[in-house]
């Protein structure tokens, strides 16, 4: 987005403005329908574009059936929208010349910028400034613009159109033009229906936090599906986000690219553990995005969240016609967060008058019975269907030849059509060899997929949506105030770490600093005979790698302790600054910390600590300002969180360590100006509450002119 002048909104009517033009110019059109410039207008007369269509080109006074003009001014027409085909070194000049004529929905396809590098970004940025300066919008450049399927609008450059899609709810929003066709030609082949496709390319101007926004308000779209390369505006991002799912519009994506950022502090646990990756999925999950892993993923979560009403829960009902694929099905599922009890009594008892060769359960087993009798199978699944015990329904069949396919998928189909409840088919794929199957079940009336990953995927999708974001809230966040930066930087030691925290309300163990053993024996004795002991050494971050750290220490033991830790430091050339005493405390061990995000700005992260923090990778990232809400579903999302909450007999108290987390989130949000990083570890979690009993804190050097 170009500094400057303040474009305006892009709402309804702007959007659809670039969605369904009533009038439209193509700036650059060309003869040659290889090329895209010519593609471009043979894709609208193919498809039949009801508005007016205008093609530019000074060198041709006619281009196929109509009148090409030489330039923007001699169109007598009020223009809605341009494309933008020239090449890039004419790009300028053509902005100018839109900007002239008033039109307030430009799409430069036209690449050559920014991805090219730092000359090509400034030529970017002037052309996008001229746009908005004229209170006009711009997707690209670099892009394909967009293909509107619901109203028969496909001006697409890259292919040419020779079949009809068809439309539905689903809006895909991509950076890459080349993987947005991908994903179109997928979801097309797989029968899910597509409202529009947005490129956006290089994002000159809109971008896609601002397109996920004005989205929400189209009423065609009912779900919002996004392949990213990147976020330009984390905060904008997350708001649209909340807005979406405020209005009932899951939004669900993938994020490739992922590298590693360059400004995390290393000398912190937190610095090694903000991986863009965890980032970017903590803090997704936190606005309520359902985040896929894989393409197929991404199509078919939002395919059954645009077509199936919302599962009571995550329970779900599998009907097979393996033994194996009971197993494979529950050991895809379970990991995926989705339940598989056993069927109530009453589907027990019916089961049991059906069956002859297996025992009823869940997964079901239909064995070699389904063959000879087609029938059996349709009662199974109709019995599961009423079963109280499950909110969803997945149907897995084989791959049928010709014969089997029409005794037996009519009946299953039927069965899954029928349900009262969400149901899928997994159809394990063959083709060529089970084309009649496919026929069968490309008429079914619901989501079917070629394999039960895929229909688990997806499932686990619908389910994430309508049952795991409860905790996201509205879209406004109030910031913390910001914080004087203080007057140390670079890595503060311990004690100095604890003073700034404990200044900001974090709470850190009860210690004190002393200069040798005579004090540290009066500290252990005042601490009820037992301490921790830990030497200070000025930007010494992790101690415990140097044996700088000595747990269960008894008054008489402090002399000792105290000429340990010097000789470990003089063998790792450390100077001492004084040595810690400090109140010992037994519990759970858990990581509290955060950092300036480059995308999302400050970030909190909550995890499993203690020395195989980096190991475990059992954290969650949080972007500021946070909610009582998120902070309470992070913790319950971590694989540590049956420990926390209560095991053999065990009672940590879970809001003492929710108050750490909303007091560091605070901390972070309101260091954000001159904080690099930070971390608590460990956070001790006991049944009194939750203390940092050490503490790292990283400040960026200050700079001077």
């Amino acid at each position: 987005m170009t500094e400057g002048h303040a474009p305006p909104a892009l709402d309804r009517r702007l959007l659809e403005k670039f969605l369904n033009p009533r009038s439209l110019a193509i700036v650059g059109a060309s003869t040659n329908t290889s090329a895209m410039a010519g593609r471009l207008w043979v894709n609208l007369d193919r498809t039949g574009y009801r508005g007016r269509m205008h093609l530019v080109n000074p060198n041709r006074e006619r281009i196929g059936d109509h009148r090409a003009h030489p330039g923007l001014a001699d169109i007598d027409d009020e223009l809605d929208a341009a494309i933008v085909v020239v090449p890039s070194r004419l790009v300028p000049e053509t902005i100018e010349q839109c900007a002239a004529r008033g039109i307030p929905a430009i799409t430069v396809c036209t690449a050559g910028f920014s991805e090219l590098g730092p000359h090509g970004a400034g030529v970017q940025q002037e052309f996008a400034a001229t746009a908005t300066a004229a209170g006009a919008r711009m997707i690209g450049p670099n892009c394909i613009g967009v293909l509107n399927v619901a109203d028969g609008y496909v001006p697409v450059p890259t292919y040419n159109i020779t079949y009809r899609y068809t439309p539905g709810t689903v809006t895909l929003v991509s950076h890459s033009g080349g993987m947005a066709v991908n994903l179109l030609n997928r979801a097309q082949g797989r029968g899910i229906g597509v409202r529009a496709l947005v490129t956006l390319g290089n994002e000159a101007d809109i971008d896609m936090a601002e397109m996920v926004d004005a989205l929400v308000d189209d009423e065609k779209t009912r779900v919002i599906t996004l392949f990213m390369e990147r976020i330009g505006d984390g905060e904008r991002f997350l708001s649209a986000a909340r807005r979406a799912h405020a209005a009932a519009k899951p939004v669900v994506a993938l994020k490739v690219g992922h590298s590693p950022a360059g400004r995390r502090a290393v000398e912190s646990h937190t610095g090694a553990l903000a991986g863009e990756p965890e980032v970017y999925s903590g803090v997704l999950r936190q606005a309520g995005v359902v985040e896929a892993t894989g393409l197929d993923e991404l199509l078919n979560a939002s395919h059954l969240l645009a077509t199936l009403p919302r599962p009571a829960g995550r329970r779900v009902g599998v009907f097979t016609v393996s033994g194996g694929e009971c197993s494979y099905f529950s050991d895809r599922a379970t990991p995926k967060g989705l339940e598989l009890p056993m069927p109530a009594a009453g589907t027990m008892e019916r089961l049991g008058a059906l069956v002859r060769f297996a025992v009823p359960n869940n997964p079901f087993d239909a064995t070699g019975q389904i063959i000879a009798d087609p029938g059996y199978a349709r009662s199974v699944v109709d019995t599961f269907c009423g079963d109280e015990n499950f909110d969803s329904l997945a149907v897995v069949t084989a791959t049928w030849g010709p014969h089997d396919a029409d005794q037996l998928l009519p009946s299953l189909i039927a069965a899954a059509e029928a349900s009262s409840k969400p149901a899928v088919i997994c159809s394990w794929s063959a083709r060529h060899l089970t084309e009649r199957s496919h026929e069968l079940l490309d008429r079914a009336k619901v989501p079917v997929y070629e394999t039960s990953d895929e229909g688990i995927d997806a499932l686990a999708g619908l389910v994430r949506w309508h049952h795991d974001t409860g905790h996201v809230g509205p879209a406004a966040r109030r910031r913390a105030p910001a914080a004087d930066r203080p007057t140390a930087s670079g890595v503060l030691d311990e004690w100095r770490s604890k003073r700034l925290l404990a200044g900001a309300g974090v709470p850190v163990v009860d210690e004190v600093l002393v200069d040798g053993a005579g004090a540290a024996v009066e500290a252990i004795e005042h601490f009820g005979g037992e301490g921790v002991l830990k030497l200070l050494s000025p930007g010494l971050a992790h101690k415990t790698e140097f044996g700088l750290v000595h747990l269960g220490v008894a008054a008489h033991e402090a002399g000792a302790a105290i000429a340990e830790l010097d000789s470990s430091a003089a063998a790792a050339g450390l100077a001492v600054e004084g040595y810690l005493v400090a109140r010992r405390h037994r519990g759970v061990e858990m990581i509290v910390g955060g950092t300036v995000d480059p995308t999302f700005g400050p970030v909190v992260m909550v995890g499993t600590g203690g020395t195989l923090a980096e190991h475990h990778r059992d954290v969650r990232f949080l972007a500021c300002p946070l909610t009582p809400a998120e902070v309470d579903e992070a913790l319950r999302s971590l694989r540590s969180w049956p420990v926390l909450a209560g095991m053999r007999g065990a009672k940590p108290d879970v809001k003492g360590l929710a108050a750490v987390v909303s007091a560091v989130g605070t901390f972070i949000d309101a260091g954000r100006d001159w904080l690099v990083a930070m971390d608590l570890n460990p956070v001790i979690v006991d049944s009194d509450g939750a203390v940092a009993v050490d503490a790292t804190v990283v400040i960026h050097e200050e700079t001077r002119e």
